[in-house]
């Protein structure tokens, strides 16, 4: 049982660092997005083999994450949008980012 809520949002992916292999030698990826957020993916992970950052950076992507105890942003999975969409969904986020610093919705 999970003792955590899984979150699912729309996000634009900024940069992918690969970070040190875990234990067993599986690999390791942190996601940095356009709103700041900054998540890791889990140890040991199966689904991070599929990942290709040069694929995902800039795109948006529907990321499913949550958040430990202590805070940190675990990444929990990820699923691209089709490519005619990016542009619309890029803008949607440039637009709710924008009126997020004005202080409006």
């Amino acid at each position: 049982m999970t003792s955590y809520m899984r979150f699912t949002r729309v996000k634009r992916v900024e940069k992918i660092d690969r970070l040190k292999t875990s234990r067993n030698g599986n690999p390791r990826f942190k996601f940095t997005f356009g709103d700041g957020d900054v998540l890791t993916t889990q140890p040991n992970a199966a689904w991070v083999y599929a990942i290709c950052p040069d694929e995902l950076s800039g795109r948006p992507v529907a990321a499913t994450f949550h958040y430990t105890p202590s805070g940190k942003g675990i990444l929990d999975g990820v699923a691209t949008c089709q490519p005619w969409q990016d542009s619309a969904i890029i803008q949607h986020l440039d637009n709710v980012k924008t009126n997020q610093k004005r202080g409006t919705q």
